[in-house]
């Protein structure tokens, strides 16, 4: 009883009504609540975040002909919790209030708790993986289409692959029900009546319809739908009987749950419109004014024609089997002072039935920070590029060609050319462009021909209809490829962009062959490079013919070199271990101060009025170093006028000071002379090598060392 004691913790139970669900009560244990500032949630873990993501389970679930969906009856309460657990998740209940409580144990996983849909998503992958022989595409299924309990799907054998699915769940005690399609051929052999009486987790007042996942799906008609019903308390600031304040704008304005974009030239105008609040100063509770509020009122007049729209849940509804075949990808990107944004189409067919279909778009406010367009524009970009890989993982389509549109000449240039002499800002961007995508995939569009540009200025698109051409896409992509929008010559107008200075290196710098963190010693460290450089050298010797040079060998090692090669034994020489020693120079040089060191010796083959300078940000730009005929960076000073002194006294040895071979060679000095004092070390070391703070990095050297 002492292990369980640690344990026992007492959850509240309320009672939850939802408005939409009249005289349903739902039973919810709040591990959140807190006592002390504990709560039961606060000692659980969270596990990872196994849900696949809800853009791609809509994504897929318009993919093909047939869709139908389940959801898993109370899949929480299927899940036990092992006996020393269950004490946390005590409750007092009764059922006469005049009777003193009773002490009840829940034993199952409970809503609310903070483990319970990782536990949740692990189990039911758990259970499928026992079916991954039996039904493998099933299998893939659940395990890609599923958020939290909800499953659809939309595969060509759509009876077949439902049935697979309830079948695995069922072996585990989930119960898949409230099966909906829009076919009737799949519900009857699921068991479910063909007169469909929808599932109602979000139902609403006038309709039947269902609501996949926060869209509403009509599975007679096929197709998808939003809705705009508000809260009595909010309706006299939408109709413009009353001017909102920014708190209850922005209250109404996300109160649109529309997770593929499909509203997104609607949306983000009412985004814009909080901005805007933001600069004016606009307090939370303070009422607009008449400029914020004239745009309010255009905005909100949109709203009846929201639940009005009807979009097709299919992509290519009605259409041939090769129309699934490599389909192309179409994005188009847009940016304006005031946002940016991108739009996904997916098309097919050949010159006799073209389909597109919007897939998925994306639209954010520009930042508070003010933006040149060039770099709005380059921000849609990444967005756009970011949406086409995102497309390509959310659908099972085979994917052929894919472009993006852009209106602006600059960026079309700035992705076609070599993006590391500009400014950080457009380089780091473009290199994420070039990472997801081809530059020969990018394409000039006329403004009038891009749909985005619908994201970022108030037009024709701006209101929701079903057959305007934001759903349906730009009218040339209908047409044959040859016909497509003429591609304008690029030219990069954008000078304030470049960098003031920018080098492009030909030199390839040394690499470290041996893994210098797994030997323990200098002195190791150097003989294991000399027999690199020994084996390289003795690889030569070979091709000219001569005999190799080797140490002595053991019995079997002559007796099997013997009959392959000649060789001759020969200790290491002094050569072989200066050799060795600059060849770890050049890679603690390479590895912390790459560009310096292809700048330095770069300089070696110019004449002196050519030669470049490195960056004032190096830590190398005051201690004019240059790179000897080995390669290995020095300091120039004024020890140079010494020529009494050995060549490594006048020109030190520049090396980093966090690098593991540095570590390894002020640890040999300090072996070297006794473990003797900080100040010995620092004096040896500066006889040839230059280290920034020398003195903190044999300080650190001497307390990490064995000896003390």
């Amino acid at each position: 009883m002492k292990h369980i004691s640690r344990r026992v913790w007492y959850l509240p139970l309320n009672v939850v009504l939802h408005p939409r669900k009249p005289g349903k009560k739902r039973l919810v244990w709040d591990a959140a609540a807190q006592v002390d500032g504990i709560s039961l949630n606060s000692q659980l873990l969270k596990g990872l975040d196994q849900l696949v993501s809800l853009p791609s389970v809509i994504c897929k679930f318009r993919e093909r002909q047939i869709g139908f969906g389940g959801d898993i009856k109370e899949m929480f309460h299927q899940i036990l919790i092992r006996s020393v657990d269950k004490h946390s998740q005590r409750f007092l209940f009764r059922f006469d209030t005049t009777t003193p409580p009773d002490v009840y144990i829940m034993d199952v996983a409970t809503f609310g708790a903070t483990c319970s849909p990782c536990s949740a998503q692990y189990v039911l992958r758990k259970n499928a993986d026992r079916f991954a022989e039996k039904y493998p595409d099933a299998v893939a299924a659940v395990k890609s289409k599923m958020y939290m309990d909800d499953y659809y799907d939309t595969p060509e054998e759509a009876g077949e692959r439902a049935l697979q699915v309830k079948n695995i769940h069922s072996s585990a005690g989930f119960d898949m029900c409230n099966w909906v399609s829009n076919s009737s051929e799949v519900l009857l052999r699921l068991g479910e009546p063909v007169v469909q009486s929808p599932r109602e987790f979000v139902c609403e007042d006038e309709t039947k319809w269902e609501q996949v996942l926060g869209i509403t799906w009509d599975p007679i008609r096929d197709v998808l739908s939003f809705s705009t019903n508000l809260r009595a308390e909010l309706i006299p600031y939408v109709v413009g009987k009353q001017r909102p304040t920014k708190r209850i704008a922005l209250r109404i304005i996300m109160s649109l749950f529309d997770p593929l974009g499909l509203l997104a030239p609607f949306t983000i105008h009412g985004r814009m419109l909080v901005q805007d609040l933001w600069r004016s100063g606009l307090q939370w509770d303070e009422e607009m004014q008449n400029e914020g509020f004239d745009k309010w009122v255009r905005w909100t007049n949109l709203f009846p024609k929201i639940s009005e729209l009807q979009i097709p849940r299919c992509y290519f509804n009605g259409a041939r089997p090769t129309t699934y075949k490599k389909v192309q990808v179409h994005v188009f990107t847009d940016a304006s002072d005031k946002g940016y944004g991108c739009a996904a189409y997916f098309r097919s067919g050949d010159g006799e039935e073209i389909r597109c279909a919007l897939a998925i778009s994306k639209a954010k406010v520009a930042s508070l920070k003010h933006l040149s367009i060039p770099r709005m524009e380059l921000e849609g970009a990444v967005l756009g590029a970011r949406l086409l890989q995102n497309v390509r993982v959310s659908h099972s389509y085979e994917i052929g060609e894919c472009f993006l549109w852009t209106d602006s000449t600059t960026e079309v240039a700035w992705i076609r050319s070599d993006h590391r002499k500009y400014k950080q800002f457009v380089a780091h961007r473009i290199g994420e462009i070039l990472s997801l995508t081809q530059p020969e995939s990018w394409r000039w569009v006329p403004s009038k021909a891009n749909i985005a540009d619908s994201l970022t200025k108030w037009g024709r698109n701006t209101e929701p209809e079903s057959n305007n051409e934001w759903f349906a896409g730009p009218s040339f992509l209908y047409l044959p490829q040859n016909q497509w929008p003429l591609q304008r010559a690029v030219v990069e107008n954008v000078q304030e962009e470049l960098r003031s200075c920018y080098q492009l290196h030909h030199i390839s710098l040394p690499i470290g062959i041996v893994d210098v963190e797994r030997i323990s010693r200098w002195n190791i460290l150097l003989r294991t490079m000399a027999c690199v450089y020994r084996f390289m050298n003795n690889c030569r010797r070979r091709i000219k013919g001569l005999p190799i040079e080797a140490l002595e060998a053991t019995e079997l090692q002559k007796r099997c070199l013997k009959r392959v090669v000649p060789m001759i034994k020969i200790p290491f020489k002094q050569e072989e271990f200066q050799r060795a020693e600059q060849w770890l120079w050049q890679i603690a040089q390479g590895d912390c101060y790459p560009d310096e060191v292809k700048t330095l010796l770069q300089n070696r083959d110019v004449p002196i009025e050519m030669r470049c300078c490195v960056e004032k940000s190096s830590p190398l730009y005051k201690m004019s170093a240059f790179a000897d005929e080995f390669g290995v960076l020095r300091v120039e000073g004024r020890t140079e006028a010494a020529t009494f002194a050995p060549f490594d006294a006048r020109f030190p040895i520049i090396l980093p000071r966090n690098h593991p071979i540095t570590f390894k060679l002020l640890d040999h000095y300090h072996c070297r002379f006794g473990h003797a004092s900080r100040e010995t070390v620092v004096n040896e070391i500066r006889q040839r090598y230059d280290v920034p703070q020398l003195r903190s990095v044999v300080g650190k050297v001497m307390k990490d060392c064995d000896v003390r």
